[in-house]
């Protein structure tokens, strides 16, 4: 033991004037032989008890204090740094169990037990790396610059399932983490064994549209010292994390979809609204109005609007119905319709056919799209609604348009961010829904996708009803035993559906405001961790997984992909050119 301890970096020796438990005990830091630990540190305490020999305490240090013993006055502080008062300065820290062995060994450590700063073999134990096998998944990096790892069969669906990332926008780096989670998934040794996919939603700028390419603010040198040194250092966490920066490629077979400029629906192939002088394989995506009524999305017009009115809300699922009957029977007649001929004889191909079709039912006694017995008035507060919409939308809504298939690439990137905040929840609920149809038909798990959907306390509101809240709930549910895994990303878990938070195995927090930490909903936090959370750094992120009880402080570096234009080196070889626009 003695030549163990040698070897060892001793930090202090537990106190006995505070209760040590099970869970939880203080030590105080040899600080005269200038030992020094900081929060997040992890540790290691032995003991023996007769019954069981040696056991085992593997934890973290959660909180510190440091104070003069028996001081009583302000003005103590002053005289003991003039050393004019003979007094005994204490620093103390707070350690939270993560693991005992043996297991079964469910007491507490005793005074006096020294406390050792963990070896690499020790945090492997403490937060039960050694116990994942190869289902572990680089999740970041710790302070003291080990990796720190998380289980991918609560991510996968094989034990659970499901990403939920809060914090405040604009320095949280939701976004980049999820995107660096996705990555570290996509080239984990099991992703070998099992089909990974992924969907990402581009709601702001056209940041994620370039994750198909590498991030050359990171790769290439600079004559800019301070600069040059942030690219290294990253460079460096990112070999710790197992990856060679400068060798290794970013996102593969990344496919990007669009929505179609206004104005180019007139032209045999519809333009994307989006900068394509460097973006390549750019597809235009929409659906024609036979998909439209045949995939029931008339209810997805009105998803940005919480709790219609009774009688709304009855007459846009009956409406809804409608339309899918309509698209049956017109599959009947044509194998490949794209436009529905309704039993009036009235054809539709688009939205504003639709609303046409709507309004002409209003004042006739021969409705076939609305109910024979609804209220007029009713009605008129359906239309007005669909009124708004209709022309926002309708460029979503043509013959010559095809919905994103998750089947094309390995990265779908669906492009929503040049649309308006209705026509944004109307794709991302439409081209959700059509997933999670798809996998129940084809009722196999894999390919396993994970859909990253920010914003999610828009979609499911914890209070309130929206027809894509339902959606999004089965998927928390149900979604591992589909294939079908949700990282969502939020600035307020507390104002998201809790039945989806509650089905979230790892759950991610970055920056986050004051109040809302105090919330119950983050009560996984110690309040020492929620009052870090309001003062993290971008690139940092707390994070909480089943296999650890404790949540962990833990960095990650800059994306090895581009995520926003200016990072991407522009190729103007021949070549390049050719292959941009030939």
């Amino acid at each position: 033991m003695r030549d163990q301890e040698r070897s060892e970096e001793l930090l202090g020796v537990i106190i006995g004037n505070r209760s040590a438990t099970p869970l939880e005990f203080w030590f105080a830091l040899l600080e005269g032989e200038g030992k020094v630990a900081v929060l997040d540190e992890v540790v290691l305490v032995r003991t023996n008890v007769p019954q069981y020999g040696e056991v085992k305490f593997y934890g973290v240090i959660t909180d510190m204090e440091r104070y003069l013993e028996d001081s009583k006055y302000a003005i103590d502080s002053k005289l003991y740094s003039e050393k004019k008062l003979p007094a005994l300065a204490s620093w103390i820290a707070k350690v939270t169990v993560t693991r005992i062995e043996p297991e079964d060994a469910f007491l507490p450590p005793a005074p006096g037990d020294k406390v050792f700063k963990a070896s690499k073999e020790d945090v492997e134990k403490a937060f039960y790396f050694d116990a994942m096998g190869d289902n572990k998944v680089p999740a970041g990096l710790l302070p003291n610059g080990e990796v720190f790892y998380v289980n991918l069969e609560f991510l996968d669906g094989r034990k659970g399932a499901h990403v939920s990332i809060t914090g405040i926008s604009g320095v949280a780096t939701k976004t980049s983490y999820a995107t660096f989670l996705m990555y570290s998934i996509f080239n984990s040794k099991h992703a070998k064994l099992r089909n990974y996919k992924g969907m990402v939603f581009n709601v702001k700028g056209e940041d994620l549209l370039y994750m198909g390419y590498k991030n050359a603010k990171l790769l290439e040198d600079t004559d800019n010292k301070a600069e040059m040194e942030i690219r290294l250092r990253n460079r460096e966490m990112w070999r710790k994390l197992g990856v060679d920066p400068l060798e290794a490629e970013g996102f593969k077979n990344v496919q990007i979809y669009a929505p179609p400029k206004s104005g180019t629906l007139f032209i045999d192939t519809p333009e994307p609204d989006v900068d394509t002088s460097l973006l390549r394989n750019v597809k235009v995506y929409g659906w024609n109005i036979f998909q439209f009524a045949r995939e029931r999305l008339f209810r997805f017009l009105f998803v940005d609007e919480r709790n219609l009115p009774e009688g709304v809300s009855r007459l846009v699922n009956y409406i809804t119905e409608r339309l899918a009957l309509s698209a049956e029977r017109e599959l009947e007649r044509n194998p490949k319709p794209k436009t529905i001929t309704l039993k009036s004889g009235y054809t539709l191909s688009d939205l504003k056919d639709l609303y046409d079709a709507l309004e002409s039912e209003l004042d006739s006694k021969n409705r076939y799209l609305l109910p024979k017995d609804e209220s007029t008035n009713t009605i008129r507060a359906l239309l007005r609604r669909f009124e708004k919409l209709k022309d926002e939308l309708n460029r979503l809504v043509n013959p010559k348009l095809t919905p994103p298939d998750f089947r094309e690439g390995d990265l779908i990137v669906v492009d929503v961010h040049s649309l308006s905040s209705k026509a944004q929840s109307f794709v991302i609920a439409s081209v959700l829904y059509n997933l999670y149809l798809e996998k129940i038909e084809r009722g196999k798990t894999e390919p396993i996708v994970f859909v990253l959907i920010d914003e999610l306390n828009k979609y499911a509101p914890s209070d309130g009803y929206t027809p894509f809240k339902d959606i999004l709930v089965d998927i928390a549910e149900r979604g591992r035993s589909l294939g079908l895994i949700l990282i969502g990303a939020q600035q307020t878990a507390s104002q998201v559906e809790p039945r989806i938070l509650a089905n979230s195995s790892l759950k991610v927090v970055g920056r986050m405001d004051p109040a809302e930490v105090q919330k119950p909903i983050y009560h996984y936090m110690s309040p020492v961790t929620r009052q870090r959370a309001t003062i993290l750094k971008p690139g940092r992120m707390i994070v909480s997984q089943p296999d650890c009880p404790v949540p962990v402080l833990i960095k990650f570096p800059m994306p090895i992909w581009a995520t926003r234009r200016d990072e991407v080196k522009e190729d103007l070889s021949q070549d390049a050119i050719n292959e941009m626009f030939l």
